[in-house]
């Protein structure tokens, strides 16, 4: 904790501007939000399936979405496990997104280059987008029985 406290209040914030910083900073704290949005999306996706994608407000019938006749037994327990991975995924988009404002941060600080790698997120991403892509193909399967 300690070191997270030095770097963050551990040097001075005012730099001379010297090439294109302000631009630069601007475009980490960019990416950091547009990680925190990833991450809220997860999140409602979350609650989507945890509420059986539902959420009985009135009596009446009027925007419901049909229920499947015969779901099969395996479907409940499903649906919240994946709602709990969703959670997790959201979590660690926040995580990827603090790690790499937290990194480029300290690098300003030392006025050294930090040349945003790709690596770490696009493998994030990809992984993301393998497991959207089973849960779907699953959902289809439970859909067709």
């Amino acid at each position: 904790m300690k070191k997270v406290k030095s770097i963050i209040m551990g040097t001075e914030m005012m730099v001379d501007n010297t090439a294109s910083e302000p631009r630069d900073i601007l475009m980490i704290e960019r990416t950091a939000l547009s990680w925190a949005k990833f991450s809220i999306t997860l999140s409602a996706i979350a609650v989507t399936i945890a509420t059986d994608f539902r959420l009985d407000t009135s009596s009446s019938n009027f925007g419901k979405l049909p229920k499947l006749k015969n779901p099969p037994p395996w479907f409940p327990r499903f649906s919240y496990a994946v709602s709990i991975l969703f959670v997790i995924l959201s979590m660690l988009s926040l995580f990827v997104g603090l790690l790499s404002y937290v990194q480029s941060i300290y690098n300003y600080k030392s006025h050294r280059v930090f040349t945003y790698s790709l690596r770490t997120s696009m493998g994030y991403l990809l992984v993301v987008g393998v497991l959207l892509l089973a849960i779907n193909i699953t959902f289809l399967i439970a859909v067709k029985e």
